[in-house]
């Protein structure tokens, strides 16, 4: 039996979408546009932004929305936004100038916006676990293995292709809770299901 691979993140995410068991565990996800941009960061305050077709966590960005308060005597907030990719971090101070450096960075390619979020860190970088998931010969899909994936330092991204590096996963997660408590996440990660 041959893998089918589908490249477009958009489509898997439609995918994914269509699973009512999955689709309240999916981020909010759009095709990029300025619309979007807009709507995704009055919504949230970090997003990713990353190209549809894509691996190794090439091309991958995010944004996330700074507020300041201004000089002015009726106190009013404005937004700024912080652009980080792969080591730079730059900010706007409007929404227009994001736009335009993102195109520039797009480089004709098809992206997309997704809701951010936050990571746990470890020793101050962000780390992700991932859990593999394969399908029994009797049809059950099983959970084979946890494994953790930490940034490079100033890196957005866990992949190992920029410089993320591989955890065990207890370390990780009794950094931020309980041994018990880690161990009950593990549990769960690794149930069956037909």
């Amino acid at each position: 039996m041959a893998i089918q691979r589908v490249a477009s993140k958009w489509a898997k995410t439609k995918i994914l979408l269509n699973n009512k068991g999955l689709a309240s565990y999916i981020p909010s996800t759009r095709q990029y546009s300025m619309e979007a941009l807009e709507d995704m960061l009055n919504t949230h305050t970090l997003v990713y932004i990353k190209p549809d077709r894509g691996t190794y966590g090439i091309g991958v960005m995010s944004v996330e929305q700074l507020h300041s308060l201004n000089a002015e005597p009726t106190g009013t907030s404005t937004a700024s936004y912080r652009l980080r990719y792969d080591q730079k971090n730059d900010v706007f101070t409007s929404l227009e100038s994001l736009h335009k450096t993102l195109n520039a960075l797009f480089q004709g390619q098809e992206y997309l916006i997704q809701q951010g979020i936050h990571l746990l860190r470890h020793k101050g970088r962000p780390f992700d676990l991932r859990v593999l998931t394969q399908k029994s010969p009797s049809g059950q899909w099983v959970s084979t293995g946890i494994i953790g994936r930490v940034a490079a330092k100033n890196k957005i991204i866990t992949n190992h292709h920029s410089g993320g590096v591989a955890q065990h996963y207890k370390p990780l997660m009794i950094e931020h809770m309980t041994a018990q408590e880690a161990e009950n996440i593990r549990r769960e990660l690794n149930v069956r299901r037909g």
